[in-house]
Formats: structure tokens, sequence, C-alpha cells
């Protein structure tokens, strides 16, 4: 339930979100949410149905209205309905039988005469004008009106004025699911399992493709229709591209994890030919996966080339088995990583990282340009569009590879560049999962991942972003002004902590005993090395051992001390991991630049917290470095910490 669902694809938030009952067609499927969930929500909801009651259902043969008649009847409510003499047969085929004309007033006399003038207990109204006050004068006393009417409808003191013992309810389904869309989404699921245990029905239907809309409009607006008009996009299934057993299809990185996994599902899929590039030898783990392609029925080559140099590229097209099928489809995987902060890059590290994805799909391109291929698939990263620390060169890498699928298509060729978050196991994006994961960024399963690709070689786009993650979570460490484009067109929303907040991290500190402040403080700090290294929360970390020796290098020294800023709200000197080069004694640090106090007179029972305060520190200098860091700009105090660190590192070994 979300807008702007004419569309072929939409993004919507997933508590908005269900799959559809068993055995449902998708068009059978869109007659159910929208009109049971308003239906449901007044019936039982606002008025509290119960068996044995009266209920009016005006426009019944519409939407809403049929969805209201199957849920009155299930509650075993007595249905009385109005709609036009046309569609009277469809409600009697329901088991109505008090059908009334919903174009006169007459509806009102009908209704009395019926129930000896007592009048119905429950009215779900959606007519306007007269038929409100007649309405009214079908209600039993205390009896219950629901109004989903959006124009010209009464106020709650007109009927009051009229009405004293009605209880009244007005309500929107769209404005409810913005404010309960829990509360809600419980309701919906519980008639869709209805729906599946054939309780509830779907909506008689009328179907027009997307492509005669206008003509959806003017048939709904004639109000010729029973039930919904669906508006349907008509399902090609030809567009996906198939894997064909008559065709070869070229993998570049083929024997690394991901190469190989791409590999495997070409094969499930029925490729005749797999031709695996890789500037090494297959190991024997890679080499057992090939004999068990095989022995599938897919004939699987491996091939020693770096298609990033022109030569072996096209040595490696000319040397292709003359009885291999022929080519249909390229996956290119080939990439390195060469990370560094953005001072220590330099073009030599660039040229590394874009040679293999660039040079690489450049040299496909040309040599497959002319050849009928049903795909052409560029592995990219997510950090193309939303970036990666120290990862510059990577994130220029795969943006050059987004672009050029949109290149290719504009000249006819097929193209499809994928922007992956990281996937599970051991491929190259893996090693961004620690990172990432303590930023909102969770590892794609390799059978999801595969699944996805499969889906979106069935569309006509050109670049797509796959990742799990929650984006919440990732707009939490982001400033307020830095929330990439695609996460605000996704709905998501940076949340700043108010300039004049206390950090939640202090506001503990300030209610915790001074003598516990730094097993507190130390506990924290623990938890963010964890987070910048990757670790499972359930890992042990000594207090006392050396950051350097746990893997910690001087990129994630700088986002350490990010996150410390961020929970303590205080600036910190670039150069902490390096002057404090253990979790305790950056805890130790920390205490003293929040000026903690160690200590309280004695007792049975401790003393409330002494206040917290905080001051501005600069930290003692290194005994060779300069007399004031403060002095230093943050590129030199950069470039001095991974000068440290690295001491350190060859210190350690």
């Amino acid at each position: 339930i979300t807008h702007g669902s004419f569309a072929s694809h939409v993004t919507a938030n997933a508590r908005v979100v269900w799959p559809a009952p068993a055995g449902c067609t998708p068009a059978e499927a869109a007659t159910l949410p929208i009109t049971f969930l308003t239906a449901y929500y007044g019936l039982h909801h606002l008025a509290g149905i119960r068996p044995g009651d009266r209920v009016l259902i005006h426009a019944a043969a519409g939407g809403v209205g049929l969805a209201a008649v199957q849920l009155a009847q299930r509650a075993g409510a007595e249905v009385f309905a109005t709609a036009s003499p046309g569609k009277w047969e469809a409600l009697r085929a329901l088991g109505v039988r008090h059908v009334m004309n919903s174009r006169t007033l007459d509806f009102a006399d009908e209704v009395l005469r019926l129930t000896d003038g007592c009048g119905v207990d429950v009215a779900l109204n959606s007519l306007t004008g007269d038929f409100i006050p007649r309405t009214l004068d079908t209600l039993a006393r205390d009896g219950r009106f629901l109004e989903i009417g959006k124009r010209n409808i009464w106020s709650p003191e007109e009927v009051a004025a009229v009405r004293p013992d009605v209880a009244y309810h007005v309500y929107d389904l769209a404005r409810l699911l913005a404010e309960q869309p829990e509360a809600l989404g419980g309701m919906l699921t519980g008639i869709l399992q209805a729906v599946e245990r054939g309780e509830l029905r779907p909506l008689p239907r009328t179907e027009f493709p997307i492509t005669a809309a206008p003509d959806a409009f003017r048939y709904m607006a004639q109000a010729k229709h029973v039930g919904k008009v669906v508006v349907t996009h008509p399902v090609d299934e030809e567009a996906a591209p198939s894997v064909r057993g008559d065709r070869s299809y070229l993998v570049t990185g083929g024997l690394g994890a991901l190469g190989l996994a791409v590999a495997e599902r070409l094969a499930e899929r029925g490729a005749g030919g797999l031709v695996l590039v890789s500037r090494s030898a297959p190991g024997e783990e890679a080499a057992q996966r090939i004999a068990e392609m095989e022995r599938r029925g897919t004939r699987v080559v491996t091939a020693r080339a770096d298609v990033a140099e022109p030569a072996q590229a096209a040595a490696l097209f000319a040397d292709l088995p003359r009885d291999l099928p022929a080519l249909g489809g390229v996956v290119h995987l080939a990439g390195v990583l060469d990370d560094a902060l953005l001072h220590e890059q330099a073009w030599p590290r660039f040229e590394r990282v874009l040679r293999p994805k660039a040079d690489g799909a450049w040299n496909l391109h040309a040599l497959t340009r002319d050849t009928p291929l049903d795909f052409f698939v560029l592995f990219s990263s997510l950090a193309s569009v939303l970036g990666s620390p120290g990862q510059a060169n990577y994130a220029a890498a795969n943006a050059f590879l987004d672009t050029f699928a949109g290149y290719r298509r504009a000249r006819g060729l097929p193209a499809l560049s994928v922007g992956w978050g990281p996937w599970a196991g051991d491929g190259m994006a893996s090693v961004l999962s620690g990172r990432r994961g303590a930023q909102g960024i969770r590892l794609l399963a390799v059978e999801q991942a595969l699944d996805t690709l499969e889906w979106l070689l069935g569309g006509d786009r050109a670049h797509a972003l796959v990742a799990a993650a929650d984006w919440a979570e990732f707009a939490r460490q982001l400033p307020a002004d830095a929330l990439p484009a695609p996460l605000a067109g996704l709905g998501v929303e940076a949340a700043p902590r108010p300039a004049d907040a206390e950090p939640e991290l202090l506001a503990e500190l300030r209610r915790t005993h001074p003598r516990r402040r730094h097993a507190l403080l130390a506990a924290h700090v623990a938890k963010q090395v964890r987070a910048v290294l990757g670790l499972d929360a359930s890992h042990a970390l000594d207090p006392q051992q050396g950051l350097s020796s746990l893997g910690m290098d001087s990129l994630m020294a700088v986002e350490l001390r990010s996150r410390l800023q961020s929970s303590t709200g205080q600036s910190l000197p670039a150069t902490m991991a390096f002057e404090h080069p253990t979790i305790d004694a950056i805890a130790g640090y920390l205490a003293s630049e929040l000026m903690m106090q160690e200590d309280t007179p004695g007792g049975e029972e401790e003393p409330a917290p002494a206040p917290l305060v905080v001051v501005a520190s600069t930290p003692p200098p290194p005994a060779d470095g300069p007399e004031e860091l403060d002095d230093l700009s943050e590129e030199e105090m950069a470039r001095l910490l991974s000068s440290r660190l690295q001491t350190i590192e060859r210190s350690a070994t």
C-alpha cells in the first residue's frame, strides 16, 4: 500500500508490504488491501460489530462495499445494502437479501420497514448530501455511523445536534496507515490469512492494461464496474534472457568466490559452456566445483588472462575452442582493492583499481560489440553511489561501470551494472562487511544475490543498487547534510542529534558512580573497536592489548576517532589512537577529557554521582613529535598517525 502504484516498479516502506495470499493472481491480490482494510477498520475496530447486528452498507457493489459485505456476513451480522439497480443481482448472488436503490432516498423508509422501525446498528456511508441525514434516520438508538466519504461530510457537532446518541466515526485509511502502520499491518495480515483459508474472497474486478489506463478511468467514472477496476502491467515471459544450452557465457574474475557462484548458477540454469577467466590458475576448491559443473553437463573452460590488457583480451577470444557453443553473455567481476586515506592516494593506486574494472570492461565491449549477446553484466559496488571511507579509487572505478552500462544501452547493446553491497562468503566485498555492518550494511546471502541478479536481467534498467541494509541505521552515521540522494529517494531521513542535546554516553556516565565510570568507558570503547574491526559482539578483547596487533590500520583509527567523537560530543585529536594505543588507555584519556571524579567517601551506600564536567584539553605531544599538535593541519595529523601506526605494526611483528 503506497503512492505511485500504477508504476511498473515502486519503492515502499517494508511495513506496508505483504505477501500476496497463496493461490491469488496479482490482479486478484490487488483487489484486497485497501478495500478490506478500510471495511475491517471501520466495522471491527471502530464499530465493534457483533453477531446479530444489523449493518447498512451504502454503495455495496463497490470495492469497499463488497469487502464490507463479506466481513459483516463473516461476523454473523445481517446486511442491508444499497446499489444501483443494475448491480443488485451481484449482491443477491452473495446472499444479501435486503438490497435497495442507492440513487434515491427511499432506502431509509425501506430499512425501517424491514426492521419494524428499530433501524440498523451500524451504517457504513460513502454517499453525500441528503443521504447523510436519511442514513442517520435509519440508525437504532446508540447506533454507530462510519463515514468514509471525502467531501461534504458532516462534522461531529452537526451529527450530535441531530442524533446525540450516535457514535460518529470519520476515518481516512491513508492517514491511518501513516500514523499506525503496525496496527493496521496486523489487521491486514489477518485479512490475508483469512483469504488463504477461503473465509474471504478476492473481489470481482474489471482489468485494463496500463496502455489503456485512460479507458479504465473513464469506465470507473461511469460507475459501470462491480468491485474493483484493476490496471495491469502485462508480463513478458520472454523479457528475461534465458540461459541456453546452445550458448557459452564468459565470466571474468571467474575463479573468485563470487565468480564461481555466478558460474554455478549459470550451470544450474543449463548453460552449454562457461569460460572462467582469471589471472591465476584454479585452486583445489575451484577445480572441484568446476568438475561438479561439468558433471551437470556444462562444458567449462578456464583461461588465464588479464582482460585489462588489450592484447591478452584479444588473445583470449581468439583462442576459445572452436567447438565451444557461441558466446551468449558476459559477466565482468574482475576487480581489486587498494584502500588508503585521500592524502595517501596517488595515481598508481587509482590506476591499479581502475584497470581491471574500467579497462577490462572496455576491452570486453570492444571484442563483443558485434556479437548478439543476451546480457552484458558489470559487477559494480554500493561505493560508487554511497561512497566508502578510504576507497576513492574503488568508488571511481565502479562509477565508471555504472556510466558505461548507460553508454552501451544508448547504442542498442545489452548492459546492466549492479552496485552490490557486500556478499556473504569470501568475496572481495566481504572485506568491507565489518565496517559496513556497523553502519547498517549487512551481508547479502549468496543465493539471495543470485536470485536478485536473475530478476534484474528481466528488467529494462542499466543500473541498480542491491544491498541488505538498515538504511535508517546507515543514515544515523551521517551528518544531516550528507545523506546520499538515493536514500532520500527511499524516504530515509537523517536524524541529527540536536546541538544542545547531551550525548547518551555522557548522560549514562552522569548516572554512574565515579568508581565505575572507567569500566563503563572501557566497555564503550571496546564496543566501538569491535564495530570498526568487524568483530562479533561476543568477541572478547584484552583492554591492554595494542590496537595495531588487533589489525587496526590508520584508516580504522580515523573511523574509531570519528565514532568516539560522535558518542562523546567532543572533538578528539587525530593522533588519539597513536597516543593511547589500547582500549584501557583510550578510556583513561576520555576520562581525563571529561574530568570525571575518580573517588568518593566510603560508606555502605554509594553517594549520588558527582557532576560530570566537560572541559577542553590538549593531549601531550609525542616524544619525537612537534611541541604543539594544534599547529598541525588535519592532513598533517593523519599523515603522522599513519606513520606512527606503521611503526607500531613493524615493532609488533
